[in-house]
């Protein structure tokens, strides 16, 4: 998948609605919403929270 980023929105209500299909040109499609990412897959939307560090190793 080839992520491309569309900017940034006020609330998961302003997302829009884009074709459905693993083979939609719409997939990749990424919106942001403070730290959360909104990454169109083709048959919903998979959130990602973006942070500056890495989690530490559970041992």
């Amino acid at each position: 998948m080839r992520i491309s980023l569309e900017g940034p929105l006020d609330s998961e209500d302003q997302l829009p609605e884009l074709e459905y299909g693993r083979h939609s040109a719409d997939v990749g499609k990424t919106w942001w919403i403070g730290f959360v990412w909104h990454v169109w897959t083709g048959i919903g939307w998979q959130k990602a929270i973006a942070t500056r560090t890495a989690p530490k190793a559970v041992a």
